[in-house]
């Protein structure tokens, strides 16, 4: 089975990002605090949920690179976030879908949107894909991103945000509307 996903990349400090996350999550009810328990989480290499704090987080991203963690609807479902440092400034968060319902995986696709769009007229956005098939799910999205190159596509993501000669290479029948905003385009 194919995991479904949203990944955006942004030119952010590592020690900002987590804050910046949090507070438009919010604005939808999501939040990285559990509803019931309050504790923040954090995954570790074995799959498990560790409690932490948001320092912790932050300190983890800027010195490991990397760091998992969950974001909740509910006390039952949560959203599982890796956020990863792909080079000095330029920060990678994939949300998994999987697990959820339609309500909300529709919710965090328009999250995904909501939060890129203001990054593009800022020329702090990377990189958009939202997959909620999961139909790219074996592309690097990382690679593409430290390349700038896009991978042949035979199906693509319901939504790529990528800077505007990239898409001018991308050949879809399935992306068939087109949003231009500066040097970025953003395709449906």
């Amino acid at each position: 089975m194919k995991s479904a996903f949203c990944y955006i990349a942004e030119i952010v400090r590592p020690e900002v990002v987590v804050d910046l996350v949090i507070d438009s999550l919010a604005t939808r009810g999501v939040t990285i605090n559990h509803p019931t328990l309050g504790q923040v989480t954090q995954i570790n290499r074995e799959g498990v949920g560790v409690e932490t704090n948001l320092q912790e987080i932050s300190r983890r991203l800027r010195d490991d690179a990397e760091v998992t963690t969950q974001f909740w609807f509910n006390s039952d479902t949560n959203v599982i976030v890796s956020f990863r440092q792909l080079s000095e400034n330029n920060i990678r968060h994939i949300y998994s879908l999987d697990g959820l319902d339609a309500r909300e995986r529709e919710l965090m696709r328009g999250w995904a949107v909501d939060y890129f769009r203001p990054k593009i007229s800022t020329h702090l956005a990377t990189l958009l894909v939202v997959d909620p098939e999961g139909v790219t799910s074996d592309v690097d999205w990382d690679v593409v991103v430290d390349r700038e190159q896009v991978p042949g596509l035979r199906f693509p993501p319901a939504i790529l945000g990528i800077k505007s000669p990239l898409a001018d290479q991308l050949h879809s029948k399935r992306l068939t509307e087109r949003v231009d905003v500066g040097d970025f385009a953003l395709l449906f």
